[in-house]
């Protein structure tokens, strides 16, 4: 069976089933737990886990490769200003969905159509904001 992502906690003291195990790295895994001394617990077998922990680490990907294709293919039509504005546009698209979708943190959310839907401000008049913007702060950063 492949192991896929997992969280890895440096701990102080474990306690497995009320006995003390002692410290070390702790890796949780989805349905096991990894234990400094070497040994492996099913989660669904375990009746406590519990201790100090002084860091926590709990890898996530942010974008997947589908999406990095579609930044290009923006890229290709639309150029480098069309990137970043469908860019940052798609994740205000995005924080807007969350927030009345109450999606909770560390929840996925499928970035794509949000990419999509910046491209397509962009076509629909985003550039407009953008060379307006640019004017903007033209002032501000002239000699």
């Amino acid at each position: 069976m492949a192991r896929r992502s997992h969280g890895l906690v440096e701990t102080g003291d474990i306690l497995v089933d009320g006995e003390s195990i002692g410290g070390g790295k702790l890796v949780i895994r989805e349905l096991e737990v990894d234990f400094p001394d070497g040994s492996t617990r099913h989660l669904a077998k375990m009746k406590s886990l519990a201790g100090t922990s002084t860091s926590v680490v709990i890898p996530r990907e942010a974008m997947g490769m589908g999406d990095v294709h579609l930044l290009g293919m923006i890229g290709a039509f639309f150029g480098w200003a069309g990137v970043f504005f469908s860019l940052f546009a798609a994740s205000v698209f995005a924080i807007f969905a969350a927030i009345i979708g109450r999606i909770g943190f560390g929840k996925q959310l499928p970035f794509g159509p949000f990419l999509a839907m910046g491209c397509l401000a962009w076509a629909f008049g985003g550039w407009r904001f953008w060379a307006w913007y640019v004017d903007f702060l033209g002032p501000v950063f002239a000699p």
